[in-house]
């Protein structure tokens, strides 16, 4: 057995004569990957935002990034996704995005910078963002519920819960259903992303992202009757009297309570609700609300419009905000 595995001698003596040669390590590299990544990424500005090292920053995890006409920062489109920008920056004291990389060299030397990124739903194992990445060589990755739960807890005294709860059920949901039931599939896609070169593949894409997104804060469950009439969320074409009664339903307890917070907002003995001096986690979530309404689509019961008119002082103290941060 032993003669029969062993090499024959003049082959033996053939391979001998080759030459030994080690070859390092083959880089792991994806040049296309980071360019890709770049262009995706939206840093945030600030001292505060730049990092020495990787391992420190972390990643905002949107559908997709605007950029605002009147200051020129990239901001989220989706209110709960921009709502989490504005918190980031308020705790971190960051400024929001002017810049389209998340990395900028100086010199020699790469700093690091905390940024926004826009990913596609499928990223987060509840299809549906935000999320939040902290770390890079050890993550620890931060779900929208769970982002959810933590920014409920920043909200001081319980008359500030009772309208940041009345935000994301009421105005939440208006906003959602036209999201849902309103947008063309390419309106929605330029809202939260996923389109692709294939028009038989984009309506699908639409079909998974609003089929996910009626399930995020529970809207599904609010509006039973809505989503089982039509369970399948996308644009309604000659819809039954009884969906636009929903429909209108929604509109009309937003736009009253819409007014009631322009109400509060005149009452306030400051620029910011509540009389406080300096913008609260409530006056980012109703600048949240108020800037995604108004990047809806124009449409038979436009709430941008409703906005316009009756509401101008929403739509200044949402500029004021976002100027804070500037």
């Amino acid at each position: 057995m032993q003669r029969f595995l062993q090499v024959p001698g003049p082959m033996k003596t053939l391979f001998n004569q080759f030459p030994l040669q080690t070859y390092g390590p083959v880089e792991k590299r994806d040049d296309a990957l980071a360019n890709e990544f770049n262009t995706l990424s939206y840093a945030f500005e600030g001292s505060d935002a730049r990092q020495k090292s990787v391992n420190d920053t972390f990643k905002l995890g949107v559908y997709k990034v605007v950029q605002d006409p009147s200051t020129g920062h990239f901001l989220a489109s989706d209110p709960w996704c921009l709502f989490t920008q504005l918190s980031l920056c308020k705790k971190n004291k960051l400024k929001l995005s002017s810049n389209e990389n998340s990395k900028t060299a100086t010199g020699s030397k790469t700093v690091h910078s905390h940024c926004v990124l826009e990913l596609s739903p499928l990223a987060s194992s509840d299809r549906f963002l935000p999320v939040l990445v902290e770390g890079y060589a050890k993550r620890h990755v931060r779900s929208a519920a769970g982002i959810y739960e933590i920014l409920s807890q920043r909200f001081s005294g319980a008359e500030e819960r009772m309208y940041s709860l009345l935000l994301d059920s009421v105005v939440y949901d208006c906003y959602m259903a036209k999201v849902l039931y309103e947008l063309t599939t390419d309106q929605f896609l330029e809202l939260y992303g996923g389109k692709t070169s294939s028009t038989a593949v984009n309506p699908w894409i639409c079909h998974n992202h609003r089929s996910d997104l009626s399930r995020r804060n529970d809207f599904a469950l609010r509006h039973r009757e809505l989503v089982s009439r039509h369970s399948l969320p996308t644009v309604l074409t000659g819809r039954s009297e009884g969906i636009q009664q929903l429909l209108s339903g929604i509109d009309e307890n937003c736009l009253r309570t819409l007014v009631q917070f322009q109400d509060l907002l005149e009452k306030s003995a400051t620029e910011f609700f509540l009389g406080n001096t300096e913008p609260s986690f409530l006056d980012l979530k109703l600048t949240s609300y108020i800037y995604c309404l108004l990047l809806l689509p124009k449409h038979q019961m436009s709430v941008a419009d409703f906005l316009r008119q009756d509401c101008p002082d929403l739509i200044e103290h949402a500029q004021r905000i976002i100027q804070h941060y500037h």
